[in-house]
């Protein structure tokens, strides 16, 4: 078996700041996918309530979890074939399309579209960043780095229905995705 064959793409010459900056923009993306996930408990009444459809009430989180499912092992097998770093540049691209499209919502049907774009776009990032985190670290430290991505899990456990919440009291239901924009577009620089 050769050392260094195709299947070997770990490259460990990045600066310290350049490996920073690579784990902090994965698991920021990481971080929004799962809080798309938890933040809509709490802002779902209030959701119904403007646009209605309260048949399509477990649709918006059905489409959003089915379609990050599916696109979960399509992302891992497409990174196999392809450079990751532009599959992470698509897969947020796709999520942030997604959270737009969810923000300027005006049916529940457009919202349950619009989290079926976001759960694919989340799916790409949930399997990416794994695959990222592994691919920049030593075989030493890759348990940490897969410890600080369950971390990153919990703490949005934490932070989604009550940030849900908040907005929606604050602001408006529709900036729960807008917020996704800047944050999703720091990950990407």
């Amino acid at each position: 078996m050769n050392p260094t064959s195709a299947t070997d793409t770990t490259d460990f010459h990045f600066t310290r700041k350049g490996r920073l900056l690579i784990i902090g923009s994965t698991l920021l993306a990481l971080f929004l996918g799962a809080l798309d996930t938890l933040v809509m408990g709490a802002a779902m009444p209030t959701i119904v309530a403007d646009l209605g459809g309260l048949h399509l009430y477990s649709w918006v989180f059905s489409a959003y979890l089915l379609s990050r499912a599916v696109a979960l092992p399509v992302f891992g097998k497409l990174s196999d074939l392809f450079a990751n770093r532009a599959l992470f540049t698509v897969s947020i691209l796709i999520f942030l399309a997604g959270s737009v499209f969810a923000g300027l919502s005006q049916s529940m049907a457009q919202l349950t579209l619009s989290r079926v774009v976001q759960g694919i776009g989340a799916g790409g990032t949930f399997a990416l960043t794994y695959i990222v985190l592994a691919d920049i670290s030593t075989p030493e430290t890759r348990g940490k780095m897969m410890s600080v991505a369950s971390f990153i899990w919990g703490l949005a456990s934490v932070l989604g229905p009550t940030f849900g919440g908040f907005m929606v009291s604050v602001a408006s239901w529709r900036w729960i995705f807008f917020v996704n924009l800047p944050l999703g577009g720091l990950s990407l620089i």
